[in-house]
């Protein structure tokens, strides 16, 4: 079942403290308009999931709404990492968790698919492992070597 709603009732769903995905990525797609309302709302203290955030992140930080953002990427493509997402996280006002678009979309789907864990071999060698504790290197059965994403 759909249910379509107007873009003021979304401050009557959300919550203060909830993990919130956005969609698009950088300049293209976002929900702009109902940024806008969270910004205009009392709501506060979001984790940002996004894969790669632009002007949504910008102004959720500029009306401080955000408490963590994990994602891959924040700021305007040919212009850019974001100003004022780097100023946040260098003056530690907000968490940030740095993804690989594997690990973001891992971590969606086995949310919600309700298992503990997907695997890939994508990020063995990457250095995402020394700073993500969603990821954890192991042995399968086949003595390969693969990584745990974790919701």
């Amino acid at each position: 079942m759909t249910k379509i709603i107007e873009k003021n009732e979304i401050k009557d769903i959300l919550k203060s403290n909830s993990i919130l995905a956005i969609g698009g990525f950088t300049l293209n797609r976002k929900p702009i308009e109902i940024i806008k309302e969270i910004c205009e709302s009392n709501l506060k203290d979001f984790h940002i999931y996004t894969l790669g955030g632009s002007l949504d992140v910008d102004l959720l930080l500029k009306n401080s709404k955000i408490k963590k953002i994990s994602a891959a990427y924040v700021g305007y493509e040919g212009l850019g990492i974001s100003r004022q997402f780097r100023e946040n996280v260098e003056n530690k006002k907000i968490e940030f968790e740095d993804l690989t678009e594997i690990i973001y979309y891992f971590r969606l789907k086995s949310g919600a698919e309700k298992i503990p864990f997907l695997t890939t071999e994508s990020v063995i060698n990457s250095e995402i492992l020394k700073i993500n504790s969603a990821c954890e290197k192991f042995i399968n059965n086949s003595g390969k070597e693969l990584c745990k994403v974790f919701p």
